[in-house]
């Protein structure tokens, strides 16, 4: 990605309105977009284009200031799309007779019986959970009909909607975890129950095992079944997340073959 022409079109969307060359702006969204004819628009009438110039930069900034490419978008959409989609699959949230807890790794839609015994940061949890589950049926279905929307025009629903089903996911994840007359937040010996040495241990061991394991099945995937190969680089993805968000490393080696398997390195 070229930061000087980044600069550039910050530079031009900052300057107040009787500073900026129209064209000098169309000249940068020609080398971004090859759109000749709406350039030689711009050139012939630019007080007219002066608005579409500037909004046309500001899509292409957000993506570059991300340091998201065409190409990046393109792999976020494989990633946030099937991940949405299944959660959109499991149903909305709704009131049951649940009396099991749930086994680790599954999430469960319904309420808890037990659920006017939970702490109210833990009732409160599963309150968000439905709002936020028709957000992601609703961001999900506008892009479903922006498919043949440029990368810049769908960036910013993709980010919404991963930010949606991620927080979506955590809360039903934390919400079914909690075990009545435990603390959410202290084990008997005071500490995190995720501050657990032996636990994060066994969580990155885990993780890594997870990548290693499962390279070559996605690489096999990726040319045979696009739906098995989606939903398996989204779990890929979250083991790279939660061992990069949890201060470990990833061997660089491992981390370009995963890329080009369709990884999202933010």
């Amino acid at each position: 990605m070229d930061e000087k022409l980044t600069a550039k079109i910050q530079a031009y969307l900052d300057a107040a309105p009787e500073d900026k060359n129209v064209i000098e702006g169309a000249t940068m969204l020609l080398s971004l977009n090859r759109n000749r004819i709406f350039f030689q628009n711009v050139v012939r009438k630019p007080e007219k284009f002066a608005d579409k110039v500037e909004y046309e930069l500001k899509k292409h900034l957000a993506i570059r200031l991300d340091r998201k490419t065409i190409a990046d978008v393109a792999t976020m959409n494989k990633v946030v799309i099937p991940a949405a989609q299944a959660t959109i699959a499991e149903g909305a949230p709704v009131i049951s007779t649940d009396n099991d807890l749930p086994t680790e790794g599954t999430v469960v839609r319904g309420k808890r019986a037990d659920h006017e015994l939970l702490p109210d940061e833990i009732k409160a949890l599963w309150d968000e959970c439905t709002p936020l589950w028709f957000k992601i049926k609703e961001l999900f279905e506008l892009l479903k009909t922006m498919e043949s929307s440029p990368a810049c025009d769908r960036f910013e629903y993709l980010q919404q909607l991963e930010e949606c089903d991620k927080k979506y996911r955590a809360n039903m994840q934390a919400y079914d975890a909690f075990v009545v007359g435990s603390s959410d937040a202290d084990t008997d010996n005071g500490k995190k129950a995720e501050d657990n040495p032996a636990d994060i241990a066994k969580k990155v061991n885990a993780a890594r095992k997870y990548l290693s394991d499962n390279k070559k099945k996605l690489a096999d995937l990726k040319n045979t079944d696009e739906k098995k190969y989606s939903v398996l680089l989204m779990k890929v993805q979250e083991r790279y997340e939660y061992l990069v968000s949890s201060g470990n490393t990833v061997e660089a080696d491992q981390v370009a073959e995963l890329v080009n398997l369709g990884l999202v390195v933010k």
